[in-house]
This record gives C-alpha cells, structure tokens and sequence, in this order.
C-alpha cells in the first residue's frame, strides 16, 4: 500500500479512535472500514471538529440528529427548538469548542458530540439507519452528507460517496485488510475508486 500524503493525516488522526471504529461497525453490520472512511471525510479524524452550521464531532452529527439519538446537545436557545443548519449556532459553537479547547472532558459533558467513542457509535447507528431506509451503502453515505429529507436527495450529483470509499480502501490497505465484495456496488468497484 502506498503512502498517500493527503490522505495520510486523516488516517493517523482516526486511527486514534480504530477499536471504538471497528467495534461500531461489527455492532451495526457495516462493511469494514466504510465508517472509518466516514470519520476521515467528515472530520479528518478531528473529535473537535465543527462544520460551518453546526455540525459536531468525529462523524458531524447535527444537533437534531444527535440529540434524537440520545445524545446531551448544547444549544443556547430553548431546548425544544434546535438549530437546523445555522451559521450563527455554527459560529457559536466553534466559539464554545475553542473555550474548552483545554478541557475535552467538559466539553463533552456539555454537548456529547464531542465524545469521541459516543460520536462514534451514535454515527455508526445513523449511518446503519439511513442504510435500512434506503437499502444501499452508497445511497446512505450521500444521505449521510446531505440529508435523508433533502427534496432532490436522489437527483444530487455528490461525488461524497466516491471519496468516502477512496478513503475506505486506503484505511483497508493500511490496517492490511481485505475489503468484503458486498462493500461495494457494482458501480463503485475497487478498480473505479
């Protein structure tokens, strides 16, 4: 397997995090390394990460999502009224991950997105849904990325999946694993990635 450099970050930053991966994904039936290639696209392996509108965490979990997965969510407003896809909670919540930048452990009693092995496994159940709901590893990666309840899901052309499954082979290669042949559609072979 040969050394990708702008891969090669996001791999050793998730590797951190490899036992609580692979026992995730054995609990939710998801093929090997497919979740750790999730990690490496969405947060490069970051458990501090924070997306533009707020997404949180090595898998970058919403709010909603998070907290309808049982998940303690921070939020500045009411409860009963989470964000959906706002840059000021974005800004806000950078903002309160810089606070504590010193502090994981408080940081993550205050919003559980930000720990990593509860991250990690409340992803790998979304992920694990979205596939049930949609029936293909590919599909729900891009339902992962854009949203289940996006009005034209289907039609987006997302090159998400293709990237998650490059970074899927190379976690595979590097950990000198095989990748299972059910991982991938007939579309997304090995040889197009």
């Amino acid at each position: 397997m040969q050394i990708d450099p702008l891969i090669e970050g996001k791999y050793l930053k998730t590797l951190k995090y490899a036992a609580d991966i692979n026992s995730a994904e054995k609990e939710y039936g998801i093929p090997s390394g497919l979740l750790a290639g999730l990690v490496m696209h969405e947060s490069g392996g970051n458990p501090r990460a924070v997306s533009r509108v707020g997404a949180g965490g090595l898998t970058q979990l919403m709010p909603a999502t998070a907290k309808e997965l049982g998940a303690k969510v921070w939020w500045y407003g009411s409860e009963d009224k989470l964000p959906v896809k706002s840059v000021a909670y974005g800004d806000s919540l950078s903002a309160l991950v810089k606070m504590y930048k010193k502090n994981s452990k408080e940081l993550a009693k205050m919003d559980e997105r930000f720990n990593p092995r509860k991250n990690i496994y409340e992803g790998a159940e979304y992920f694990r849904r979205l596939y049930n709901q949609l029936g293909d590893w590919d599909l729900a990666l891009k339902a992962y990325n854009v949203g289940p309840n996006h009005k034209k899901f289907h039609r987006i052309n997302s090159g998400y999946p293709k990237t998650a499954r490059r970074y899927q082979e190379y976690w595979n290669g590097r950990n000198n694993r095989r990748l299972p042949e059910f991982a991938y559609s007939s579309s997304n072979t090995p040889g197009k990635l």
